[in-house]
């Protein structure tokens, strides 16, 4: 995953399962190669334990301007590539 974001251009990586424990394994491994990731939520809930993980950005699917919290995220981090854990 980290190898294809690089070969795309992305500096950084989106999952968008923000809350599993898979993504959360993910985030400590980006995290660890310096690599900033952004997590796709669908409640607010697990945000302390992200952000202590090291996400880089949160974004809530359920909000009502999630598709410009979603564009932003994307804009300021530089993502280039989209990853979709099923987990």
């Amino acid at each position: 995953m980290f190898a294809d974001s690089q070969a795309v251009g992305s500096s950084s990586i989106m999952l968008t399962t923000g809350a599993s424990h898979v993504t959360k394994f993910i985030i400590a491994l980006a995290r660890n190669a310096g690599i900033p990731m952004i997590a796709v939520v669908r409640s607010d809930g697990h945000n302390k334990t992200l952000r202590e993980l090291g996400v880089t950005a949160i974004v809530n699917q359920t909000d009502s301007n999630f598709e410009e919290q979603f564009a932003a995220a994307v804009r300021r981090a530089q993502t280039a590539d989209v990853h979709r854990c099923r987990c």
